[in-house]
């Protein structure tokens, strides 16, 4: 999810967190430009992420937290796994999944 931060700043993708209402730490982590929610299994619509979570586990109430870190920190930060601690680094399968996609000023332009 960090490759698509990293191939397109410009974009403004921020990192989100879902978490059980009163739960600090994120059961779920992933990026967003606040139309689409991308993660290790590619793309979302991020209405979407959050109804479907929510109806999942209803008693939860999930929630979003956003505060922009980047990986190192969101592992220190939520105890969440930080690239060395994969077995095989996603980073290069990442780039190559995000290649096969418009950028976002590509799309931006072809719902023109």
């Amino acid at each position: 999810m960090f490759p698509w931060k990293g191939c397109y700043p410009q974009a403004g993708f921020r990192t989100v967190g879902i978490c059980a209402r009163g739960r600090k730490n994120p059961m779920y982590v992933h990026v967003t430009d606040g139309q689409w929610a991308f993660d290790f299994g590619g793309r979302t619509p991020a209405d979407e992420l959050l109804t479907v979570t929510r109806a999942a586990e209803s008693e939860a109430d999930h929630q979003q937290i956003s505060d922009g870190t980047d990986l190192p920190a969101l592992g220190r930060d939520y105890y969440y796994r930080d690239r060395p601690f994969f077995a095989f680094d996603p980073w290069n399968r990442a780039l190559r999944y995000i290649a096969q996609f418009p950028t976002p000023e590509e799309h931006h332009a072809s719902l023109l």
